[in-house]
């Protein structure tokens, strides 16, 4: 399970959109929506995969393993990616 910060844009699609003529379809964009997704496909099953900017954000309240780059397309630096550990209250 993936998380990560940053904008998005809400939007509907339609009506010319598929199945149907009338069909809407409601969506997200925005440069955290894609990167959550590519964290998404890093995950291992039963892990949580946090953003440097989640850790930065929480550092007291989240335990994590050391932080590890990953390569992501689109970037031309790794983004660094820590495995969520421990929640404190």
């Amino acid at each position: 399970m993936p998380f990560r910060l940053g904008s998005i844009w809400p939007g509907t699609l339609g009506p010319w959109s598929r199945p149907a003529p009338n069909h809407l379809e409601h969506t997200l964009i925005g440069d955290a929506v894609s990167l959550a997704g590519r964290l998404a496909n890093l995950d291992s099953l039963g892990t949580i995969i946090i953003s440097g900017t989640v850790r930065a954000t929480v550092p007291d309240q989240i335990g994590a393993c050391p932080p590890a780059p990953a390569l992501m397309k689109g970037r031309a630096q790794p983004l660094v990616i820590y495995e969520l550990t421990v929640l404190r209250g």
